[in-house]
């Protein structure tokens, strides 16, 4: 049995996030509407609130309305919109799960490589890739599963989204297969020794890891993957012709005398020797 991270059952947990947007909403509503909007946006709210939600959509603080755009975003327009597009089949209704079954288990243990989404309390959205050896994320029990965290730039741009706002969003690939695996979820930073010391590789255990109590679980189509063509190699460019990510943090981070052929070669020095 895994205790609950901090002791917070699910109204304390909500309450911790959903308090300072009160204060948010006042003064956002005054001072910083951008803010004010970004921040309702990325909670789950009450559908009464839809419609405030919809009043603002503002692109880098200009003024551009939402009729300019085309754009919907008050929940008038989005019945009108849905009601266009057509119910989802019966199977991709009723296809969510609220546990780790043995399908979701078997996918997880063959999966090497995940996409994680998270949002910071003022709407910030951030993902990351987690990639390791197949079965690097450990399923704990049918509510709750580990992702280490193997060392990476240091930005810890997730775990501070996950310290004010603990919603989580998995999206996990098998090389080759077109369908993926959604698991939807809270997320806790947890430095649990036990939990540490089983993720070790190469005799090194990370220092913390990602804890992720389940809410939903689903499978997702390949479409995606069949029209972009991902896992055809026919469909891949030439080396010659990729970006070069080199020159593109030289242009980005504007660090004097720093050259893309010494960024590549941090780079592979970084690929080399600090993988663990």
């Amino acid at each position: 049995m895994v205790r609950r991270p901090f002791g917070k059952n699910k109204k304390e947990l909500e309450e911790r996030v959903f308090c300072p947007l009160t204060l948010i909403l006042f003064f956002g509503s005054f001072r910083k509407i951008p803010l004010f909007y970004a921040s309702l946006n990325s909670l789950n709210l009450p559908h009464q609130l839809n419609g405030i939600i919809g009043i603002y959509s503002i692109v880098k603080g200009d003024t551009m309305t939402k009729n300019d755009q085309h754009i919907i975003s008050t929940q008038e327009e989005y019945e009108e919109f849905r009601s266009s597009i057509g119910n989802p089949s019966p199977r991709a209704a009723n296809k969510v799960i609220s546990f780790i079954d043995a399908h979701c288990r078997n996918f997880i243990l063959k999966s090497p490589f995940l996409s994680l989404a998270t949002s910071h309390i003022n709407g910030q959205c951030d993902v990351s890739p987690r990639g390791d050896a197949p079965g690097f994320v450990t399923v704990l029990d049918e509510q709750h599963l580990f992702i280490p965290e193997r060392p990476g730039n240091r930005r810890m741009d997730s775990v501070h989204n996950i310290i004010t706002n603990p919603n989580i969003g998995l999206l996990f690939l098998i090389p080759g297969l077109g369908e993926t695996l959604r698991i939807n979820g809270k997320a806790y930073i947890s430095r649990d020794p036990g939990l540490l010391e089983k993720s070790a590789v190469n005799g090194k255990a990370p220092l913390f890891g990602i804890l992720v109590e389940v809410e939903e679980c689903y499978a997702h189509c390949a479409k995606a993957f069949i029209r972009s063509g991902l896992w055809n190699p026919d469909s891949w460019l030439d080396k010659e012709v990729l970006p070069s990510v080199p020159n593109m943090l030289v242009a980005h981070s504007k660090i004097p005398n720093v050259s893309a052929e010494q960024v590549a070669r941090e780079l592979k020095e970084g690929y080399t020797n600090r993988l663990y």
